[in-house]
């Protein structure tokens, strides 16, 4: 998420940087791991399907995996209170290009840059419309620490509603089970997962892009929109 991380933009003498960097990276790493677990549930299933042979091994290591995910949540959220800390301690300010922004510009500026394909406008709406009230980038901070902790419930149920498999996957039935909709069917809840990482994705995203904007704007380096949202390089 190199490009996901330029939040609250960098400032001489701060850490914002830095930190905001390594939030974006704990994130990406933990949806790296997510996909992982789900590489290695796919083992199973192939290794009942094609062979009939039961794979635990792979399936405990899927559960390993989700709590190496869990983990990463955790140190996303832990990051977004150290931004957070860093911001009031350096005695952050909106920048300038924010600061000319009302209810009814923001919404217009979001839906040109969701118009350029920066971003999706419901994620911008709810990233970007608290910042006019909670003084700029600490909004956007309170958003996406708590979806990211509402993500981490999400995976959590995934893990225990799998952990309760782990005889059948011992059985090699797993491969049933999720086709056939049985008792201990946790399709359902490894769908939602997704769904709800791609919110936290697009929540993420539309934050970073939106700064970047501002950013560019505020310290003249051009934008990231042409006439008629087309993108365009920065001066």
């Amino acid at each position: 998420m190199g490009g996901m991380n330029h939040q609250p933009c960098n400032r001489q003498g701060t850490r914002y940087l830095s930190l905001s960097t390594q939030m974006s990276r704990a994130l990406s790493g933990a949806r790296r791991d997510f996909e992982a677990a789900n590489v290695l549930l796919e083992d199973v299933i192939l290794s009942e399907i094609d062979t009939g042979t039961p794979a635990p091994a792979s399936y405990r290591e899927c559960l390993s995996t989700l709590e190496t995910v869990l983990v990463g949540l955790d140190l996303t959220v832990d990051l977004t209170r150290q931004l957070e800390t860093e911001m009031k301690t350096k005695g952050y300010a909106p920048l300038p290009a924010f600061v000319l922004l009302n209810d009814v510009t923001i919404r217009d500026f979001g839906a040109e840059m969701a118009n350029a394909g920066l971003l999706r406008i419901d994620a911008f709406a709810e990233v970007a419309l608290p910042q006019l009230t909670e003084h700029g980038f600490y909004g956007a901070l309170r958003v996406i620490r708590e979806d990211i902790t509402a993500l981490r419930t999400v995976v959590d149920e995934l893990k225990t509603e799998m952990s309760a498999a782990i005889r059948s996957a011992e059985a090699g039935n797993i491969a049933d089970i999720l086709e056939t909709n049985s008792a201990q069917n946790f399709r359902i809840r490894f769908l939602q997962t997704y769904v709800s990482w791609n919110r936290s994705y697009d929540l993420f995203l539309a934050s970073a892009s939106f700064s970047t904007e501002l950013w560019y704007r505020s310290m003249g380096h051009g934008s990231m929109l042409g006439t008629g949202g087309e993108l365009q390089a920065t001066a």
